[in-house]
């Protein structure tokens, strides 16, 4: 079977990127895999994809006028849609796929139209349902308004293709559409026999952009450092609020407790290191991190944001907490601090849930799909 990915680029180091390439490594040992991307503008893969997948880089360059001024916006987008139409209808006619995946980018808005019934389409979509609101919540009323009427047009969009496959049941319930399915991402840890010894450490992973809410996890952290000064918190990621965050550290004299470690490519050692993982987020889609915290059997205290968290943090294996309760965050972040006993107990079931999310479990549920599409 010849299976084409669709993707806007595979040199970030996000969530998304990583299942892509997990998935695509996977499908190649039998399949052949072929992945086109628009924004890759000769970067390296961030994660190493298996040499006989083959990648095609439209540099078609959708974000190039971000700068620019909203009439600009409008028609340099229309003529690079043209574009990219184009090179697609082209590589479909060198390759022949028997599937195309499409992880949601602007190719939703004509492949339907240019695939018919050369091969069945499936829509991987890596965010929440109501990404875009709260992409917008602090925009003005016309810019909410229109971000309302993206959901509305994207769910016109998306039964038009085989299948939307979506990371939680929340969002499955609330795109309404039959033609949609659930399936989680996965993470398998990396295999070592050494054992690390933990430390009084916290760690965080995400970009350091507005929606993982870092600054108000410092704030937390002042209130946590004032009982528990032998315990830091180690941040990890990179985005436009780190001088922010910086700024917000020096303010509140903790530059001694809370480090901003950048981006690490051995994160896996990071999260066995460290004794609990903490997450602020505003908004996620299938946050990867707690996969990756849970496997590494650490206690999660997070936010409840909208999906995310309660489908992944089970009871006995983290504390999810209501959104902005900075003093509710505190007392169970402190309740685990407390007691090596507890985050022992946490440690196994964490441990124990991140079984549901292997890679063969969950790529049994994506090799189903595809057969029954193919059938």
């Amino acid at each position: 079977m010849t299976i084409l990915y669709m993707i806007h680029a595979t040199y970030n180091s996000g969530g998304m990127e990583r299942i892509l390439t997990a998935k695509a490594n996977h499908l190649s040992t039998s399949d052949d895999v072929y992945i086109a991307t628009t924004e890759q503008f000769g970067k390296n893969n961030f994660y190493s994809l298996a040499p006989n997948i083959v990648r095609y880089d439209f540099d078609i360059g959708f974000f190039d006028y971000a700068e620019k001024n909203i009439f600009f916006k409008f028609f340099s987008f229309i003529k690079k849609i043209k574009q990219y139409k184009i090179k697609t209808i082209a590589l479909i006619k060198e390759l022949k796929p028997d599937l195309i995946i499409s992880l949601g980018g602007h190719e939703i808005n004509f492949l339907y139209k240019i695939v018919k019934k050369i091969c069945p389409v499936i829509v991987e979509y890596h965010f929440s349902h109501d990404f875009h609101v709260q992409v917008c919540r602090n925009y003005n009323f016309l810019i909410r308004v229109l971000s309302l009427l993206r959901v509305q047009y994207e769910r016109s969009l998306f039964k038009k293709y085989n299948k939307l496959v979506v990371l939680t049941e929340t969002d499955q319930k609330e795109w309404r559409l039959s033609n949609c399915v659930t399936i989680p991402n996965f993470f398998d840890p990396p295999k070592s026999k050494t054992s690390v010894k933990r430390e009084k450490v916290c760690i965080a992973v995400g970009r350091l952009v507005e929606q993982k809410n870092f600054l108000e996890l410092i704030h937390i952290w002042r209130l946590i450092h004032e009982q528990h000064s032998d315990w830091s918190l180690h941040i990890f990621g990179d985005g436009e609020q780190r001088q922010s965050i910086v700024d917000l550290i020096h303010e509140n004299h903790l530059q001694d407790s809370v480090v901003l470690e950048g981006i690490s490519k051995n994160i896996w050692e990071e999260y066995q290191k460290a004794s609990i993982f903490l997450m602020t987020s505003i908004y996620e889609g299938f946050p990867m991190v707690l996969l990756e915290a849970q496997a590494a059997g650490l206690p999660i205290v997070a936010y409840d944001c909208k999906s995310g968290p309660k489908e992944i943090i089970v009871p006995g294996s983290g504390y999810i907490i209501p959104e902005h309760d900075k003093n509710c965050f505190v007392s169970k972040l402190s309740l685990i601090m407390n007691d090596e006993n507890l985050r022992c107990s946490m440690m196994d079931v964490a441990k124990r849930n991140s079984l549901n999310y292997t890679q063969d479990s969950v790529m049994n549920q994506w090799l189903s799909l595809i057969k029954n599409i193919k059938n």
